[in-house]
């Protein structure tokens, strides 16, 4: 893509995250003990302090839900959400195993065909770039606002913005 394109790509993400984070303020100042977690795998922790009124919102090209049966490369790196909610053998071990309705994934681009199969199964919210086109960037954020709970803990990869990222 042109670097005009790339930019408009970039302003298009940067404006949703304010946008999504801009509708939880007033969430998050109703309620003292909520607090907005964004650092890599500590998506489990997480689930473990507030068990079910959490909410997981990934933002990324992958899906990373595979499984060992599910994968076409075996990379664990593609199998976090697997492990946590307990489709596989866990290699995260948590207290608490999440509901599906608790993950909420934004902007998947590349996902393989077991985990369109996962996410169709479990009935998993998810957005693809192609959807957020389709639908609007703020139809999108009302949607994931009206199914978040007051905690939400944010999973942000880079290589959402760009397939030239991933």
């Amino acid at each position: 893509h042109p670097p005009s394109t790339h930019n408009n790509l970039l302003v298009f993400w940067i404006e949703g995250i304010i946008c999504l984070i801009s509708k939880f303020d007033k969430v998050l100042k109703s309620i003292t003990s909520a607090e907005i977690l964004c650092f890599s795998n500590s998506f489990a922790a997480s689930f473990d302090i507030y068990k079910d009124n959490l909410t997981l919102i990934w933002m990324d090209a992958h899906a990373d839900i595979n499984t060992y049966e599910t994968s076409n490369t075996g990379n664990i790196h593609g199998m976090p959400l697997s492990s946590v909610f307990n489709i596989m053998d866990p290699f995260f071990k948590t207290d608490y195993i999440p509901k599906f309705n608790q993950i909420i994934y934004l902007g998947l681009r590349e996902v393989d065909e077991g985990e369109r199969e996962i996410l169709k199964r479990h009935n998993i919210t998810h957005f693809s770039m192609q959807k957020i086109r389709e639908i609007g960037m703020d139809n999108i954020l009302e949607s994931i606002y009206e199914k978040s709970n007051h905690n939400v803990h944010l999973s942000f990869d880079v290589d959402v913005l760009s397939p030239f990222l991933a």
